[in-house]
């Protein structure tokens, strides 16, 4: 009723007098240049210096108008007539400046053209090609961001426009004005604002092969044109109404995203990278686009398009970045790891260079990063063991960052690529089975018993043989929900349950991961005896590696290398120990001896096997060297000393006994010196495992009347109830 007016404009509206990147959501201005280099057609794309990220101004406009108007009756005549009044226009908003530039450039060369025929009347006027060729794009954006701003601008225009018509004068044009306006800016910095913080950088390469769908004149109205233009040069109408309808590209794309190590370590939720896509685009061009856009027909895209990951820059494993120590005084000595993960080391050649341990320092509230660890690789290398000597009391506490730094990319400033923060080792999960909601589910908890959650959920038996995946993402075990045993695999929160083996009327169990986490040996009897399978690690390529229809052949345990597998067989008549490549070949006995020798497993150093045998009288725990030369008693006891399980740094071995009357779990060093009794209660205490660190096991006790799961330090003091429930709690499995 006022005559004022108040809107916000869309993000994506472009200011007045500006032009806008489709590809950014604020005003933009772009300049483009053609030009031919050599045998290529190529366009330049330069953007902005700075873009307004995710505008809403809010802009009200008042406006106080008249329409003054003169007229003498005696004359008839019009005296005057105007336009006056006010419009005052007030302009506010408030978000975040990036300033970046960002720069294209792309180049083509056609190299042939596949005439597509029309039929029917038509074909006299229209024609249809295919061009096909190629060509590559480069560009990049350097970025730097978090710039906050607020901006208000008033301005009022004050105006009369009109004619004025004087008795016995002539008429003259009323033009007066004045313009008053008023401008206030304020910026506002993060804190501690600079450079090395905020500044990114993008560059991507783009190598493709393309077609394009081009229609228009016919061959016969073209070669009429040519006649023409030779008389009269000017025409060129049939040409310009060639129109490129639809283009597809399929080619390679080498990205990046880069920060310096101080913006890398000051953002959690950003971490430089790059990587080698193959993606392929079709969809409408910009031909298209444009002639709609004159029209005012806005076109629904149906484009494709398909990204497919084929390399990375290194990354780390899940929690794959530990400390050995949560805390720490001036003097100690702090033990980090970094485990790669395998699938991302190569880069076409082995990528990695350097791996770093970097520390967040605040220093009189101005954050830096200091070098407190390097490792140079070694080829094929996946895991880094570095240190630091502490020269100060402090913890980890999310101030310890790990990068690597890559052949591919041997720049400082740029080159250094954050994994992931350090965390302290030994605090994974625990996998354990429980009957608490009646039937066997597989449940995980947190090292301290924290958050006990059931994976599985299922009214069927679910839970023999827990198995976590080295790289900590999966979980795969034995269940007969679909009524036969069969091994399942599901994510670590229990997702994704897949029937892996599904093979009916038989039985699939002692799933085992390869260290790279890409297979699973495991132990079937459908073939009619007991034999060692493998499969990857989604159930495809299952083979029978033993393939022994006469024997039993069981239990396999992986080298750390992934090259060979070792089990137990029966082939001779009773249980001995061999190995055999991972594809079956070279089956070797190493344990040739008359007593029950079995379950065999590798030491995580891939240098000794430890197993349990009979040959002695008793069961006792040996350990043999890898080609089975010089197997040594190490429990000699007169009781039954079994499951061996060794520690993560192969240096210890526990181990169950009832040596002492109850099963008791015991730990030894490797050469069997130094047997102590960890548990020392009346219960009995059975399965042990060891925490990734090496400095918790936890086991299954009934001192509390019911098997519950314990954990204790390595030395046996403190040990501590994790599941407390009536139920049964059984079998723990600690993530690696």
């Amino acid at each position: 009723p006022d005559g004022s007016l108040q809107f916000t404009l869309k993000p994506d509206a472009p200011a007045i007098g500006q032009t806008q990147s489709k590809a950014s959501p604020g005003a933009q201005v772009a300049a483009k240049v053609t030009r031919r280099i050599g045998p290529l057609d190529c366009e330049f794309e330069t953007g902005p210096f700075f873009s307004l990220n995710a505008l809403s101004p809010t802009i009200t406009i008042e406006r106080d108008l008249s329409l003054p108007l003169v007229y003498d009756p005696d004359t008839e005549e019009l005296r005057k007539i105007s336009l006056k009044g006010r419009v005052k226009t007030e302009f506010k908003v408030t978000n975040t400046l990036t300033a970046q530039f960002e720069s294209k450039g792309t180049c083509k060369r056609e190299m042939y053209r596949i005439s597509i025929p029309i039929n029917g009347p038509l074909a006299l006027l229209f024609g249809g090609q295919i061009p096909v060729g190629f060509g590559f794009e480069v560009g990049g954006k350097a970025t730097f961001a978090g710039a906050g701003f607020t901006l208000s601008a008033v301005s009022e225009f004050t105006a009369e426009v009109g004619m004025s018509c004087p008795a016995s004068s002539p008429c003259e044009m009323i033009q007066t004005g004045e313009v008053t306006g008023q401008t206030t800016a304020s910026w506002t910095l993060p804190d501690g604002l600079n450079p090395d913080t905020q500044l990114r950088f993008e560059p991507a390469l783009y190598g493709f092969a393309f077609a394009t769908l081009s229609l228009g004149p016919s061959s016969t109205v073209m070669a009429t044109e040519r006649v023409l233009r030779q008389i009269l040069p000017v025409i060129n109408v049939f040409s310009a109404l060639s129109i490129d309808a639809f283009e597809v590209t399929a080619g390679l794309t080498l990205g990046a995203n880069l920060a310096p190590v101080e913006g890398q370590i000051l953002d959690p939720a950003y971490a430089s990278d790059y990587k080698l896509t193959q993606d392929i685009k079709a969809g409408p061009s910009q031909d298209i686009d444009s002639i709609l856009g004159m029209i005012g027909v806005n076109l629904v895209k149906a484009e494709y398009t398909s990204s497919l990951i084929l390399t990375t820059s290194p990354k780390a494993l899940v929690s794959g970045v530990t400390a050995d120590v949560s805390t720490f005084n001036p003097g100690d000595i702090v033990n980090f790891k970094v485990r790669l993960d395998p699938t991302t080391v190569n880069f076409g050649i082995y990528n990695v260079d350097e791996v770093r341990i970097y520390r967040k320092v605040n220093t009189g509230g101005v954050i830096n990063e200091v070098l407190v660890a390097t490792a140079l690789a070694d080829d094929a290398q996946t895991e880094f063991d570095l240190s630091w000597v502490a020269t100060e009391a402090s913890a980890i506490g999310g101030d310890f960052f790990a990068f690597v730094t890559t052949k591919m990319l041997p720049i400082e400033l740029f080159g250094t690529l954050e994994l992931e923060p350090v965390a302290v080792s030994g605090r994974g999960k625990i996998a354990f089975v429980s009957d608490r909601d009646g039937n066997k589910e597989i449940y995980v908890m947190n090292a301290d018993g924290a958050n006990q959650v059931n994976l599985t959920e299922n009214p069927q038996f679910d839970g023999d043989k827990v198995t976590w995946s080295p790289d900590r993402a999966k979980i795969a075990f034995v269940s007969d929900r679909n009524g036969d045993w069969e091994i399942y695999v599901m994510d670590a929160d229990g997702s994704n349950q897949l029937n892996l083996t599904q093979s009916p009327q038989s039985v699939d169990y002692d799933p085992i991961w390869s260290p790279d986490s890409t297979k699973i040996a495991f132990t079937s009897n459908r073939d009619g005896r007991d034999n060692i399978f493998v499969m990857n690690a989604d159930g495809s390529n299952q083979l029978n590696l033993t393939q022994s229809p006469q024997s039993i052949d069981r239990a396999p345990t992986w080298s750390p290398d992934s090259t060979k597998i070792a089990f137990e067989s029966f082939r001779d008549l009773n249980g001995e120990i061999y190995v055999m490549n991972v594809d079956g070949s070279n089956p070797v006995n190493l344990s040739q001896n008359s007593g029950w020798d079995q379950l065999p497993v590798w030491s995580p150093d891939g240098e000794k096997i430890a197993f349990e045998s009979n040959r002695d009288g008793n069961w006792e725990i040996y350990v043999m060297n890898v080609d089975g030369s010089n197997p040594v008693n190490l429990t000699q006891s007169s009781g039954w000393d079994r499951s061996p399980v060794w520690s993560p740094d192969a240096t210890k071995i526990a181990f169950e006994t009832d040596r002492d009357g109850k099963t008791q779990i015991y730990v030894m060093n490797v050469d069997g010196s130094s047997q102590r009794n960890l548990t020392q209660n009346l219960g009995y205490d059975n399965s042990p495992t060891w925490s990734p660190d090496g400095e918790k096991i936890a086991f299954e006790s009934n001192r509390d009347g019911n098997p519950e799961i314990y954990v204790m330090n390595k030395d046996g003091s403190n040990p501590v109830n994790l599941t407390q429930n009536p139920g049964w709690d059984r079998d723990p499995n600690w993530s690696p």
